[in-house]
């Protein structure tokens, strides 16, 4: 795991040097650099495999293409003993160098030979053309700034904004993108002039301009592979290391089966866990501390405040840089600093509710086209209970109010637009919008659950989910593998399934009963509970000195939203998360509107 940086087109060693140092984090054990005529090439290193001779930049025989890159080769063994046995030379035992040896064997598209999580920058001298590639998923960042044929890319925002001649300006017809799904998508970010390689793409940078390529695209597979040997695999590929590796383990089917499947001889398996203090509805420590007992783990509990979360959340949104409305950045945060101080590495259990359709909304997606027959009655809710719609949702906070009469619009509405109401924040953005803003968004596929599929793995977990976790390790210097990620088990079971019924059957003679049968429980930050122990206070006292948000939000309309939070808990906790997320945001890289 690494930071990477650079230039085509012009060069700026200073600009280079302090890129580097706004990166020490992502890479605290060592710095290099390549300078040619018109291009810069930094990276801020993690020593994760070979810890001795693999300082990057990386080169092949004759240093006629040069690498830097984050993430990791996983089946590097395997391609290495390929490129030997074809007449390739290593010097290092590092993965990077099967970088710079498959672009030798393979041509541009060397990366479908790679299983692993990367951003790639590699360099042909020879054809003075730079070569840009991010993973399959999005596991790892990769923004770029292109202008007048100055071309700028980072692992993160900060380092292209030390560039002088960038004044970020909020990227505001994006905006209600935001304010319906809580972040940006690829290839935007909230910055107008920087964007994001899609995941399973690459650019190529020349002296004629960039051309974008895609070499990934999801489809499904008619043969589905074992699945239980492709965890093994999987796991056992992401064990691969010349560090510790750790888990983060909620106790819950996914990480369970991560644990399973680990093999480490030498020492018990690290594992890390993280809850809440005061909220037992919310914590995972007493299902994570009877797994640990079972497999025998050196387990570590960590538990957070709602004080800890708001002194906390300078440094999370810092860190963060884009504006991801994830409450459970915090607790990712808290995890991960606990984490480094035992571990280099660890595996968690991101992907698996997407490509096993594990989130209570596909669920609900189900119930819902069973009971469509009875839509003409659906107006009958009004007359259920509360409480009992509440609990329908399976979350620690009601959807109150607000969620009630979706519920009861349901019957007039199509497939698309139901889903739409069940993951969505807000109704109507521009009730609260200064200046009316369209939001555009066309359904690509035909059905509705292939819809929902492809949009969790094109924009959900590559913007959402995975940036927050890997800005979240990264700011205390660790690394964060996903086994569920592997491509061979996306291929094989992507969007097949629905309630993790297919992992479950597979799981059931492996794991323990409790764990097959527990119903899904979300990784759920406290923020209702916290709204009356000091978060309602934050808020107003956020958008009170903001310029930003009283240029952008009624007042009038965010003093409603604070005010009526307690007869639509969930949603209106998330609204005013998403608020406060984006004017610090703002703040932190100092983005003009």
């Amino acid at each position: 795991m690494c930071g990477i940086f650079g230039s085509f087109g012009f060069i700026d060693t200073d600009l280079l040097k302090k890129a580097l140092r706004l990166m020490v984090n992502r890479g605290p054990d060592s710095e290099g650099t390549f300078v040619d005529k018109d291009v810069m090439l930094g990276v801020r290193r993690l020593s994760i495999i070979d810890l001795k001779s693999g300082n990057q930049p990386i080169y092949n025989e004759d240093k006629s293409l040069v690498t830097v890159y984050n993430g990791e080769i996983f089946n590097y063994k395997e391609l290495r003993a390929e490129l030997e046995k074809a007449g390739h030379k290593f010097y290092t035992e590092s993965d990077t160098e099967t970088i710079v040896h498959c672009y030798e064997e393979y041509g541009v598209d060397f990366v479908k030979k790679l299983n692993g999580m990367f951003s790639i920058a590699l360099y042909d001298s020879r054809s003075k053309k730079l070569f840009l590639y991010r993973d399959r998923y999005g596991e790892k960042p990769l923004y770029y700034y292109y202008s007048k044929g100055c071309f700028i890319f980072s692992s993160e925002i900060r380092p292209i904004l030390a560039y002088e001649e960038i004044h970020p300006e909020l990227n505001i017809k994006e905006l209600p993108y935001y304010l319906n799904y809580r972040y940006f998508k690829n290839p935007d970010t909230f910055i107008r002039q920087i964007k994001k390689i899609v995941p399973g793409t690459f650019i190529q940078v020349s002296k004629e301009g960039i051309k974008e390529k895609r070499y990934y695209t999801f489809k499904k597979e008619n043969k589905t592979l074992e699945l239980s040997n492709l965890l093994d695999s999987s796991v056992n590929l992401r064990m691969r290391s010349d560090v510790p590796v750790g888990l983060f383990l909620s106790g819950g089917l996914d990480s369970t089966t991560i644990l399973h499947y680990m093999r480490q001889d030498k020492e018990k398996i690290k594992t890390f866990t993280i809850g809440f203090e005061g909220h037992e509805e919310t914590n995972e420590l007493k299902n994570a501390r009877s797994v640990s007992e079972l497999y025998g783990t050196d387990h570590n509990e960590i538990t957070i405040s709602c004080n800890d979360a708001i002194k906390s959340l300078g440094k999370v949104i810092m860190h963060m840089e884009e504006p991801i409305a994830d409450p459970t950045a915090v607790s990712s945060y808290f995890l991960s600093k606990a984490a480094s101080k035992k571990v280099k590495v660890v595996l968690a259990g991101e992907g698996a509710d997407e490509i096993f359709g594990g989130y209570n909304y596909y669920g609900n997606m189900q119930s819902y086209r069973r009971l469509k027959p009875l839509k003409p009655f659906f107006g009958l809710l009004k007359y259920v209970p509360q409480k009992a719609i509440d609990t329908l949702f399976n979350y620690p906070g009601g959807i109150g109010v607000e969620g009630r009469e979706r519920l009861l619009e349901l019957s007039k509405k199509s497939d698309f637009e139901v889903y739409n109401d069940f993951i969505t924040l807000w109704k109507d953005y521009n009730i609260v919008l200064k200046e009316k803003l369209h939001f555009n968004y066309t359904p690509i596929k035909k059905d509705i659950y292939d819809e929902v599929f492809y949009r969790d793995i094109t924009g959900w977990l590559p913007d959402y989910i995975l940036t927050r976790v890997d800005k979240m390790t990264m700011a205390s210097s660790i690394e964060c593998r996903s086994p569920f990620l592997d491509y061979r088990l996306v291929d094989s079971y992507g969007g097949k399934d629905i309630g993790k019924n297919i992992l479950r059957k597979v799981m059931s003679t492996k794991l323990p009963a409790d764990v097959i049968k527990r119903r899904k429980f979300p990784f759920f930050t406290p923020l209702q509970k916290w709204f009356d122990e000091g978060m309602k206070e934050y808020y107003q006292s956020v958008f009170d000195e903001s310029e930003i948000i009283r240029k952008l939000f009624d007042k009038k309309c965010l003093e409603i939203l604070i005010d009526k939070h307690n007869s639509s808990p969930l949603i209106s906790s998330r609204k005013l998360w998403s608020l406060m997320v984006l004017e610090k945001s703002i703040s932190s890289l100092d983005v003009s509107y």
